[in-house]
């Protein structure tokens, strides 16, 4: 097994306001952006220190004219695992399709309606060692779902997870270690996966969304033994959490 495989190696958002989100996330994070040409399309990288993280693009024609924040999950046969999910209720949004030199994906939901992306990258680039996370990366994901025994059930045969916990909390495991945790959602809130970005100061960047047009879901909730989170919409109506990890 390739070490990528079972974990969230690119996020990107589907923003319907690109330049607003660019202009917000680059003054709360300090990112940059660099346009890559696609066919039909420019594509844009999200920088982190100089260091391609993410992507940004608008909600493509055929698409439903929302924004929101999507992760994408390492798998050794896209084709198989998107088959998989299908055969155990999940749907498939969009069927397995080549990027040309950068892999093939395919677009999925699980039974209770949460989204991602299957992923396989072209060539054989390795993702850094797991550890603690830089300032303003990506770090975490998490699944709220309205049923988190069947989501566990879900995963842990479509990616190369195995069900755990962590202090009390459900998560889903990698052979290299937990990548994400699995909570109820709350009530009335559709199930969705919830991407996390490392902060310096929860506080300060919490704040900083709040001046910049944000609006903050859950200002602050300790995680023992782990760090600090908050939960943001941004300007153009996508949720993302913020995470300050403890100290060591």
């Amino acid at each position: 097994m390739a070490a990528h495989e079972g974990r969230f190696i690119w996020r990107e958002q589907i923003s319907t306001d690109v330049e607003r989100s660019k202009a917000f996330y680059g003054e709360l994070f300090n990112w940059t952006f660099e346009i890559m040409p696609m066919p039909g399309m420019d594509y844009i990288i999200i920088q982190a220190a100089g260091k391609g993280i993410g992507g940004l693009m608008a909600p493509p024609p055929e698409a439903p004219p929302m924004s929101f924040w999507g992760t994408y999950l390492s798998v050794a046969d896209v084709d198989a695992a998107t088959a998989k999910a299908s055969s155990l209720g999940g749907q498939v949004h969009v069927p397995p399709t080549d990027i040309p030199t950068v892999g093939r994906f395919s677009f999925v939901a699980d039974p209770q309606g949460a989204v991602l992306y299957l992923f396989k990258p072209e060539g054989s680039e390795e993702p850094p060692p797991m550890e603690r996370p830089a300032p303003f990366t990506f770090c975490w994901e998490t699944l709220n779902t309205s049923d988190p025994t069947a989501a566990t059930a879900f995963y842990t045969q479509v990616a190369p997870w195995t069900g755990n916990s962590f202090n009390g909390m459900a998560t889903l495991n990698a052979e290299s270690g937990p990548v994400a945790d699995v909570q109820p959602a709350p009530p009335g809130v559709p199930s969705h996966w919830l991407l996390f970005v490392a902060v310096p100061s929860l506080s300060d960047r919490r704040d900083a969304a709040a001046r910049l047009g944000a609006t903050v879901i859950m200002p602050e909730i300790d995680v023992p033994g782990v760090g600090k989170i908050a939960i943001i919409q941004d300007p153009v109506g996508a949720y993302l959490g913020l995470f300050e990890p403890g100290m060591e």
